[in-house]
Order: C-alpha cells, then structure tokens, then sequence
C-alpha cells in the first residue's frame, strides 16, 4: 500500500458561501486556500426563496466578477447560486443545510466563512448549525490574518478531537510555527482525588508529546518541523489558557476541536469555541474527529 503524503492528504474543493454585495474577505482567503494547495474552489450565494430568476442571474454574474477581481490567477472555481429551500425557515440554518448538500455531491475539503458577527446573526447561525452538522473542518476568517499562516496555535484538549485539531494545524499551514496548548483542569480531566497533580501535569505532558509526534509522522513532509513547534500545559480553563496565549503570541490562526468530552466538559469547551469564533483577532479552524 502506498504511504500517503501530505499533499495527497489535501484533496477536495475548498467550499465558501458569500454574497457579491456583502463582506468578501471569506472568498479572499477560500481562493488563497485553494491557490496555496493547488486544489478547485467552490463559490456558493443563497437568497431568498422569494427572488426572481433575473435578480439570481444578476447575483452570479456580481459573484463571477467579484471572484475574477479577488481569486489569484489559476484558481479553478465553479459557482453556484440558489434560492433558499422552502422548508427552511430559518435562514443562517437553511443556508447551512444546502452547503452540506453541496458537501454531499462534491468532495468537500473545508468550508471557509466570514466571521460571524452579533449573538444571533445570520452568520453566526450557519456556522453553529455547519459544527452541529458536519464533521468537515470550518474556518471562519478575520481579514486581518496572514496567509500563508506564519503563526499557528491549536487547543488540545485530549478529547475526541486532539488528534484532528493536531493533524489540521500541522497540515494546512505547513511552513508556520505551531503552538499547542492544553489547559489542565482537574474538573474537565475528572482527576481523581488520590492521583496527584504532578503525576497528572506529567501524564498530559506525555500524551502532549506522543500525539503531536504521531500527527507529525503524517502531516508534515520537511524536516526541521520538530524546531517550529512548543507544547505547554498549563493550569485553568480552555477558555483562559487560550486567551493567555492568543494575547502572547498573536497567532494567524487558532483550531480548535468542535467538541470536547462529554457532559459537563462539552458544555465549556463548546462555549470556549463560541467565545473565539466570535472574538479571536485571527482565522478560527474548528475541526471534529
């Protein structure tokens, strides 16, 4: 059998939904996305069930140029533009039930969004009910990052998704720096009483190293990447040790895992998710094991 690699590994089309008249930073980077790894790129628009088959022609043609403006030169894009579907009431969640569609027709690698903005936007919306839904990496894009990412730092939380969040920071930002964090929480890790701190600081620290050193053997094709990263685990919450880091070190992009433990643990990692979706001053990766 042969090993893959980690170009072979980044295959599919790079998915973004974005409208011609509205914030286009998300087509931006789903278009620097697919120049950097060679790979197609799909642009979809949803309106209202309500719109007229004129004002649907006119929005692709505002799209395709807008794309031919924003994308670098090669980029291979198909374009898309629907009415909502009729049983959808609900916009942001319509809109991220026909992405998904999408997704099921094509081989979708990651879709790329605006970051959503206001506690019951429509953006903001789609993107809780695309985590609900798939289990495709989601990023939601700050135009402010770089790109290439320079900067990257990753959640860890040893949970059902460490080894995405690992392999996903290494693989689509092969030339960064990568930082790894996990917050020890005796709470979130249900530590039991008779088992001492140190003897728990020294069992992170160990499946710290061995999952980064596993993810690595399949995501990272140079050598030297072992001088480009730094595990650290650290007393608190996720929610605290990650903004401590995110103020420190000023990364371009953050991933986190879509879900964390179960119960009392899912409950504030997802709201740890949330929070950086909305206020990181950077790209956000949400992946899912």
């Amino acid at each position: 059998m042969n090993k893959q690699t980690p170009d072979s590994r980044r295959s599919g089309t790079i998915l973004t939904a974005v409208r011609p008249e509205g914030d286009l930073t998300a087509l931006e980077r789903a278009g620097q996305i697919a120049k950097a790894f060679s790979l197609p790129l799909r642009i979809e628009t949803i309106m209202d069930e309500e719109t007229t088959k004129a004002v649907l022609a006119a929005a692709e043609d505002a799209l395709r140029k807008a794309a031919g403006e924003i994308l670098p030169d090669g980029v291979e894009a198909s374009f898309g533009v629907r009415r909502l579907a009729p049983q959808f009431s609900d916009e942001g969640f319509g809109t991220a039930a026909m992405l998904l569609d999408t997704a099921r027709v094509q081989d979708i690698a990651m879709v790329v969004l605006n970051k959503p903005t206001g506690k019951k936007s429509f953006g903001k919306t789609m993107v809780e009910k695309l985590l609900r839904l798939t289990r495709l990496p989601v990023l939601t894009v700050d135009g402010d990052s770089r790109f290439p990412y320079e900067g990257v730092l990753a959640g860890v939380d040893f949970g059902n998704c460490a080894a995405a969040v690992v392999d996903s920071a290494l693989l689509w930002a092969p030339g960064a720096n990568w930082s790894f964090v996990h917050a020890y929480d005796p709470v979130l890790r249900r530590v039991q009483a008779d088992i001492a701190r140190a003897e728990g600081l020294q069992l992170a620290e160990e499946e710290m190293s061995n999952l980064i050193e596993r993810q690595a053997m399949l995501s990272v094709a140079q050598e030297g990447y072992v001088d480009r990263f730094s595990a650290h685990i650290e007393d608190g919450t996720p929610r605290d040790v990650i903004a401590r880091h995110l103020e420190d070190e000023t990364p371009d992009l953050l991933v986190l895992g879509g879900h964390g433990r179960s119960g009392f643990a899912s409950a504030i990692l997802g709201s740890c998710v949330s929070t950086f979706i909305e206020r990181a001053a950077c790209d956000v990766m949400i992946v899912r094991g």
